[in-house]
């Protein structure tokens, strides 16, 4: 399955347990395909480099991004669709790549309910929606 994660979301299953962590684990087990922008992977790459205490985890998780992400082309909308327009990207990515679904606990995004029929669902919500993830 084709999905969108905000940085929140990522960041969460890096560091700790929880429904993040298990989405991060089946994608890395092969069992979903995370599309990424360039504007997503740099604030991934920021965030995680902010949080990390170790230069080493940045790194291993910038290898992970590249390697096995999906860098998309993000679509372009008329006018803005979220309240947070640094939210924005993530819509854009889900409708450039064909996502089947955005994994956010962001409200700004969870508001919206879905984008072009593509839903945004929270972690837990996104562990139960039928996919291979």
């Amino acid at each position: 399955m084709r999905f969108v994660m905000d940085a929140n979301v990522l960041v969460s299953g890096i560091f700790w347990s929880g429904p993040p962590n298990q989405i991060l684990r089946r994608w890395l087990e092969g069992r979903g395909i995370l599309l990424i922008t360039a504007p997503i992977l740099a604030e991934y790459r920021e965030v995680i480099e902010r949080l990390a205490e170790d230069s080493e985890l940045g790194a291993r998780w910038n290898v992970l991004l590249t390697e096995f992400g999906e860098i998309v082309p993000p679509a372009k909308f008329e006018a803005q669709l979220c309240r947070d327009k640094d939210d924005e990207k993530y819509l854009e990515a889900a409708v450039g790549g064909r996502a089947r679904a955005v994994i956010s606990g962001d409200k700004d995004l969870l508001i919206l309910r879905q984008i072009s029929g593509i839903p945004i669902l929270t972690p837990k919500a996104f562990l139960s929606f039928k996919s291979e993830v």
